[in-house]
């Protein structure tokens, strides 16, 4: 799982290029990939993620704004908003991933790559999408 949790950060950094430059995703991620050696399965889970995204980004912010309630996406921090777009893709659209299990990396993430009150901002917005995806189980 350690893999994951790289290939994750690896598509985070592509995600923010994209944010930046608004360059072609998977050129963005090709960008990341080539600064080092990564294993294949840290490849093929962050371009699995950047192609996911990529598709539905459309779809993947409107959960953004809607559960975060009080918060103009704009204002969203880019990696923020980055994480979310990560742990919503993979909520959403990635069925052999529990959703508790990317709801803990994009904590983990947060903690790591961005400020002290983050992880908390995340954890609620992903928290309330999980409750309502699982509402009738």
């Amino acid at each position: 799982m350690k893999n994951r949790r790289k290939a994750r950060e690896v598509a985070l950094q592509a995600l923010y290029k994209y944010d930046v430059t608004k360059e072609d995703f998977k050129d963005c991620l090709n960008d990341v990939l080539r600064f080092k050696n990564f294993n294949d399965e840290i490849i093929n889970f962050s371009t699995r993620i950047i192609d996911t995204i990529s598709k539905k980004l459309n779809e993947i912010d409107e959960n953004i704004r809607k559960y975060s309630k009080k918060w103009k996406f704009e204002r969203i921090a880019v990696i923020d908003r980055n994480i979310l777009r990560i742990a919503i893709s993979e909520m959403l659209y990635m069925d052999d991933i529990p959703e508790k299990v990317s709801i803990n990396e994009a904590v983990e993430i947060a903690k790591k790559f961005s400020t002290e009150e983050s992880y908390a901002f995340i954890n609620g917005i992903l928290h309330r999408l999980f409750m309502d995806l699982n509402e009738n189980e």
